[in-house]
């Protein structure tokens, strides 16, 4: 009887229907001294909340596998662009090899095409120099070109054959190579002696420069001060003994020359010459132009002299 009475208790049947609605909804239709409305309303109540609770879940299920096909395709759409940007770009690094490898070629071809050309020793350097522009130089070849115009310069021959086309025009792309190479950023000796080699061969080439004249032979104390401050060896009095008589024997017939025409042009002018003065600043070549970073300079400005212009257009160390 007491368990009956139990089951008949208002609150005990509240707390089954929280607890464990089925049993809850039993003993309210049973036992429950409630109206028939408020027990539809409470039995209304708990269906409604079963039928969300399934719907939720459904929906979730539904959502999880809706979901994970887009995800996979989402990760296999970002694999595809990986996987099309890595042969993109392995395509690209193909493509420059193969450029920079017909590239190492064909600057000797257009060398030897320039120079078996009928166009004038000026023609044919402003060719290779509008090349040697635009050539694109790796660290190796660099290394390369840098050894050889060395030994070249040490060995005594970069201007025995002037008259080489071929050979001419290949050092002189060399050393404009590595000059446009450092560009007179840092100033490097290496940068400065490829600045002078440069401008013996262009210059003698053009028949501008004699191979024994001053402005030569200055521009190789130059070379040979670069040398020294690259820690190289600089070429051997012996290997250029056979040079440096020629030069003094010239320097002699030009001396002699010099006196006895100043001589006679003394006796004639010497009444109405007036001494000409000249700028302060003066220079022996162009790399002291450089170093002092006055290039270019035009007619007119201090430092300027038709030494230092040796194409005559009026403007000095403008190469």
């Amino acid at each position: 009887m007491e368990n009956q009475r139990l089951r008949e208790k208002t609150w005990f049947i509240v707390l089954m229907l929280f607890i464990f609605f089925p049993v809850g909804l039993f003993l309210m239709w049973r036992y429950a001294n409630w109206n028939r409305i408020a027990k539809s309303i409470v039995t209304g109540v708990i269906i409604l909340f079963i039928i969300m609770g399934y719907a939720g879940e459904d929906e979730k299920t539904s959502l999880q596998v809706s979901t994970q096909p887009k995800e996979e395709t989402t990760n296999t759409g970002a694999t595809d662009k990986e996987q099309q940007e890595k042969e993109l770009a392995e395509k690209k690094t193909e493509e420059a090899a193969e450029a920079r490898a017909e590239e190492e070629v064909n600057w000797e071809q257009k060398v030897k095409e320039v120079a078996a050309s009928t166009k004038t020793e000026t023609e044919k350097f402003d060719k290779v120099s509008l090349y040697a522009k635009d050539y694109k130089i790796n660290d190796s070849e660099l290394k390369e070109f840098e050894t050889y115009i060395i030994n070249e310069f040490k060995s005594g021959k970069y201007l025995s054959d002037i008259k080489n086309h071929e050979y001419m025009l290949q050092n002189i792309f060399k050393s404009e190579v590595i000059g446009n190479f450092y560009d007179d950023k840092d100033r490097k000796p290496m940068d400065e002696f490829a600045f002078d080699f440069w401008q013996n061969t262009k210059y003698t080439y053009r028949g501008v420069d004699d191979v024994n004249g001053h402005e030569v032979k200055a521009n190789e104390d130059q070379m040979n001060k670069s040398l020294t401050k690259m820690n190289i060896q600089l070429p051997s009095e012996e290997t250029f003994s056979e040079e440096t008589t020629s030069t003094a024997s010239l320097s002699n017939s030009s001396q002699a020359s010099n006196k006895q025409s100043s001589s006679s042009s003394s006796s004639s002018t010497n009444t109405n010459t007036t001494p000409s003065t000249s700028d302060s600043t003066s220079y022996k070549n162009c790399s002291e132009v450089k170093a002092a970073g006055a290039a270019p300079i035009y007619q007119g400005e201090p430092g300027y002299s038709k030494k230092l212009d040796r194409d005559g257009d009026g403007i000095a160390c403008d190469k």
